[in-house]
């Protein structure tokens, strides 16, 4: 299979620089790297091996990369409403997107602007990976990822799923999506948003007692709204939640360096989505609303 990463920042970089290290045929749209990348390669720091990929197919527009069978968007969702159209030139009748970001209703949004024939996916990543420099990443901390349909045909997602697996990366089908996409925002949205906030790292958010009480309320928010919107959760999960962010590496979340470095936060799938579906089903959000404001305040301060 061909494959295009589309957003190649730390997670689309891993997961598409493991596939192509391991010989697969990948495509990598660039944007503020694409010259570095041309230049000296596409380092990867790994716990699974450092390497660098000097001969690789980078390119800084999709008008130049050819049709590609599984299309992996691991963009910020700041620009979700340019995606359709981004991808549309990289797309064949059959091919498979599968969107690796954070939110909830990404999938809605981009399987309304494309072909019914595209099968759409969703993709929820857990690891540790960041930007260290220009065309670099290091990863430090698990590698896995789980992949569900949303419309489709998911023949395509078995076939990456084995090739993310033979890489040393982990990856598995799921026929939950929507769970899967819920469970990931317990964590995502208390953390990235009170990180932003406080500027605390998750060990401080969690060993704080009154951060960690604001963290655990908002998790049960999240998860009632996660409950009342079909997702198989219980309140106890905010429990296993909290417990794996105290045992982890302290890490700042995406959305505290968002802020700092004066770019675009992704308040609309991870805090907007979250409040349009608590109050749909009438759930009460307080804190993610309290939480949300402070966000966009903090935006208007940049």
């Amino acid at each position: 299979m061909k494959y295009a990463v589309i957003g190649t920042g730390a997670i689309g970089g891993l997961f598409g620089g493991m596939l192509a290290r391991n010989g697969y045929e990948v495509h990598f749209l660039f944007h503020s790297d694409y010259n570095d990348v041309k230049k000296n390669g596409f380092t990867i720091n790994s716990k699974l091996g450092n390497f660098t990929l000097k001969d690789i197919k980078a390119y800084n527009t999709t008008d130049a990369m050819p049709q590609c069978d599984v299309v992996l968007v691991s963009t910020k969702t700041v620009c979700e409403d340019e995606v359709p159209n981004m991808i549309k030139p990289i797309l064949k009748l059959d091919s498979t997107v599968v969107l690796v970001q954070n939110g909830i209703n990404m999938e809605r949004f981009v399987a309304g602007k494309l072909p019914y024939s595209v099968s759409i996916a969703g993709g929820i990543v857990f690891a540790t990976a960041t930007k260290t420099a220009p065309a670099e990443i290091t990863h430090t901390n698990s590698g896995a990822i789980k992949v569900g349909l949303y419309r489709g045909k998911d023949d395509k997602l078995t076939e990456f799923c084995n090739d993310v697996n033979s890489t040393g990366l982990k990856a598995e089908l799921t026929n939950d999506l929507n769970t899967e996409r819920w469970k990931k925002l317990v964590c995502n949205v208390p953390m990235n948003g009170l990180s932003a906030v406080m500027g605390a790292n998750t060990k401080e958010i969690v060993t704080n007692a009154e951060s960690r009480r604001l963290a655990y309320n908002i998790m049960l928010e999240v998860i009632d709204t996660a409950i009342a919107n079909g997702a198989k959760l219980t309140r106890a999960y905010a429990d296993e939640v909290m417990s794996i962010t105290e045992n982890m590496e302290p890490c700042m979340p995406s959305m505290y360096g968002d802020l700092i470095h004066h770019k675009p936060m992704e308040i609309q799938y991870i805090y907007t989505e979250v409040v349009k579906s608590a109050k749909a089903k009438s759930v009460s959000v307080p804190n993610i609303e309290t939480l949300k404001k402070n966000l966009l305040s903090a935006v208007t301060l940049m």
